[in-house]
């Protein structure tokens, strides 16, 4: 029975060995690296390749070792042919860093010793990926609002580019500090047109002030001397630049409060101004003489007076018509009457008629 776990053990300690002899000897056949892994096993005469995928525009971080001091050679590739050779390390190993322009790079091994004088060495090799704080230029770089401290880390020949918006005028106060050990990070400032107006370098701490001298932004760019690691915290004071509603869209709910406040004790100054203009007015009003009171009086007289006269004659025409209205209706009724007493005065004269003429006759 022990001879079974003993044999599982011995398996598992050659699966590294195994996995890299003679599986990936080309590009195509690359093994996969995982981020912040690292990757140990032996080289023999022919080349090891590994692969691994990156965002572009993030920073990936080699590391490699030759545990036997063999004198390995490591190569980066951002492509699948020897012609995307980025750059390759013999020795000292130093960590090499590489701003991702693809989304996929190789690393070739290669043992130089292995071909007769030594069988086989072992190495270490790791990829780690970082992610990059801020933008790569002048055009695509990183907003930074004034009074807010911003912290970073730039790595190789990367850099890092801020921009604050001044007005002309302004006097910004930069702080740059280094936060690493022993680091030496360095900056230049651009203005508003990409003219570079100030830069220093290899220095630990930096703090100046520039005067803006149009409106617009000025940009800085942080870097490292000699392409190592340098972790900074940065701020710039002292822009008067005020973004309109339009453009704001992160206002936070402090300021919005605090806008609406301004707005309502704004508002509410106005009215008290109104309503003190009108008091004055009224004021001014009640000064005046007496004698400018009586002319209103008496013209307030004579008004009612038209407008009685004016009820007046209303009714007295309205009274007009009415009795027109009676006397039409009075002419038609006489008329009626007095064509019937015709008739009936025209039908006795003819019964009289007739009753003579008969008689007569007779």
């Amino acid at each position: 029975m022990t001879k079974i776990p003993l044999f599982i053990v011995a398996t598992i300690l050659l699966l590294p060995i195994s996995n890299v002899s003679g599986t990936n000897s080309d590009f195509d056949t690359a093994t996969p690296l995982q981020s912040g892994v690292t990757h140990e096993g032996m080289i023999e005469a022919d080349d090891i390749y590994f692969t691994i995928g990156v965002p572009i525009g993030d920073i990936i971080k080699f590391e490699f070792h030759d545990l036997d001091e063999q004198w390995l050679e490591f190569c980066v590739y951002d492509g699948n042919t020897s012609s995307n050779r980025v750059e390759c390390i013999q020795d000292p190993y130093e960590p090499l860093y590489e701003k991702a322009t693809s989304d996929t790079y190789f690393v070739k091994i290669s043992c130089s010793e292995c071909n007769g004088q030594v069988d086989e060495a072992r190495y270490s090799l790791s990829a780690t990926l970082l992610e990059d704080e801020a933008g790569d230029s002048i055009q695509t770089s990183t907003r930074l609002s004034p009074e807010s401290m911003v912290y970073g880390t730039v790595h190789g020949s990367e850099s890092d580019f801020y921009s604050t918006h001044v007005m002309n005028g302004d006097s910004i106060r930069w702080v740059i500090t280094d936060e690493g050990s022993g680091s030496m990070t360095s900056y230049r400032l651009y203005d508003n047109y990409g003219i570079k107006i100030a830069e220093e370098w290899e220095l630990a701490d930096y703090d100046f002030t520039v005067v803006a001298e149009n409106d617009g932004n000025l940009t800085l760019e942080l870097l490292c001397a000699f392409e190592g690691v340098c972790d900074y915290s940065m701020i710039a004071i002292g822009s008067t630049y005020v973004d309109s509603p339009a453009q704001d869209s992160e206002v936070t709910e402090e300021q919005s409060s605090a806008g609406s406040l301004t707005n309502s004790l704004s508002t509410t100054i106005a009215v008290v101004v109104g309503l003190l203009v009108i008091v004055g007015l009224i004021l001014r009003n009640r000064s005046e003489s007496p004698a400018s009171v009586q002319p209103s009086i008496q013209n307030q007289v004579v008004n009612d007076e038209i407008q009685r006269l004016q009820q007046t004659v209303t009714q007295a025409e309205l009274e007009k018509t009415h009795m027109q209205d009676e006397l039409e209706k009075a002419k038609s009724t006489t008329v009626v009457q007095n064509i019937t007493y015709n008739i009936q005065d025209s039908a006795i004269a003819g019964d009289i008629n007739a009753t003579g003429l008969k008689e007569k006759d007779d």
